[in-house]
């Protein structure tokens, strides 16, 4: 429990500690999704999004919007505070701690099903209890979602509760489960696709099934 706490400590003095300039991009182009939602835009994200009026750290935003949906819906209720206050720039303390309170939120889930996933193949509590101080105190981790608020821990976590879902036989949410983590990061469709094939063991169904994902 001690190292629990130190990982939860360090993560979020992390987090209120350091900027940079991915989560600020991030955070910024979440809150753009709902200014343009509720103005019936959405097509015109792109061209909203090289305007920086929310003060993104980079040009503009590449690749499918749908990656950063998790963040948006998470966002949602600090869109609300800056229209309520008339605040436009993220490029303050509040906006951008929230923001990564959402991947630290991420990476606890994710090292609670990797602790499950642990146990139900091992039967051993000890080594489930270590695979969950292991995750919490990763360096790289800690790197990734307090320091530097990057999105990589959402289609992780995605994955491994698709994974957790894979091994209780719940097939309907663990494929769920990965259209999310292909969705956000097309390269999961890899390890996706050789879960399938050890569940499907049918070409044809495997091949449908990549293309379902990918669209």
């Amino acid at each position: 429990m001690a190292l629990i706490c130190v990982a939860v400590l360090t993560n979020l003095l992390m987090a209120a500690t350091f900027s940079y300039a991915d989560t600020n991009s991030l955070t910024a182009w979440s809150l753009n999704f709902w200014d343009l939602l509720f103005k019936g835009r959405l097509k015109e994200f792109y061209q909203y999004a090289a305007l920086n009026l929310r003060g993104s750290s980079h040009a503009n935003c590449a690749g499918n919007y749908l990656w950063l949906l998790p963040l948006c819906i998470w966002n949602f209720p600090l869109w609300v505070i800056h229209c309520l206050a008339d605040i436009l720039s993220v490029r303050n303390f509040f906006s951008i701690f929230w923001s990564k309170l959402f991947f630290m939120v991420m990476q606890y889930i994710m090292a609670c099903f990797s602790a499950k996933i642990c146990y139900m193949l091992t039967k051993n509590k000890e080594r489930a209890i270590s695979t969950l101080i292991l995750i919490l105190l990763s360096p790289e981790i800690l790197m990734s979602t307090g320091y530097a608020g990057q999105d990589e821990i959402v289609y992780i976590c995605f994955f491994v509760l698709g994974l957790y879902c894979y091994f209780m036989r719940y097939w309907k949410r663990c494929y769920l489960l990965m259209v999310c983590s292909v969705t956000c990061c097309p390269i999961m469709l890899i390890p996706v696709l050789a879960l399938l094939l050890l569940k499907e063991k049918n070409i044809y169904k495997l091949a449908l099934a990549g293309v379902v994902l990918v669209y």
